[in-house]
């Protein structure tokens, strides 16, 4: 047991250590948020820059997939506005290309191409906001306010985690 909890600690320290860097890097990475996303999606094998950048597309990818989801799932409750539906279902492309922006950036920073990889996750960040803006415009709230939020603090984690990497 003691051996997996300092396996533990040491992956924690792995994740806390590049999360400080990054938010020492760019102000808009949230220290908290770098370390608490990329903790829920599991330990850093090691203090690999690398595969921390990769673990953040991934989340990236994980935060979508659900959100198409949701998407689906509110577009079939009854009761569903028709501005509402309009909305839905634009963001439902959107989040779909949002889920393979961060695909292609995780493929992209696999093949050692950092600057394709963080081109690639920035792509998310106007995707997000075009969702959000899809609700503005039809003047009816958002139900994906948190999924967009979290996309644009994941995509920039992954941009500047990716940035880290030493060539």
């Amino acid at each position: 047991m003691a051996t997996i909890s300092l396996a533990l600690s040491g992956a924690d320290a792995a994740i806390k250590s590049v999360c400080k860097a990054a938010s020492e890097k760019d102000a808009r990475v949230n220290y908290e948020f770098c370390v608490s996303a990329l903790l829920d999606h599991g330990p850093a094998p090691k203090e690999d820059t690398w595969v921390v950048a990769k673990q953040a597309t991934d989340i990236g990818i994980g935060n979508a997939e659900p959100a198409v989801t949701d998407i689906e799932g509110l577009l079939a409750k009854p009761g569903t506005t028709a501005k509402t539906k309009a909305a839905l279902q634009q963001c439902d492309g959107l989040y779909n290309s949002i889920g393979f922006a961060f695909a292609y950036a995780n493929e992209k920073i696999n093949a050692r191409n950092y600057t394709g990889g963080k081109e690639e996750a920035a792509k998310s960040i106007p995707l997000a906001h075009q969702c959000d803006d899809v609700f503005a415009k039809a003047d009816v709230p958002s139900p994906l306010t948190q999924r967009s939020v979290f996309s644009i603090k994941i995509a920039i984690v992954c941009m500047v985690i990716t940035d880290l990497i030493e060539r």
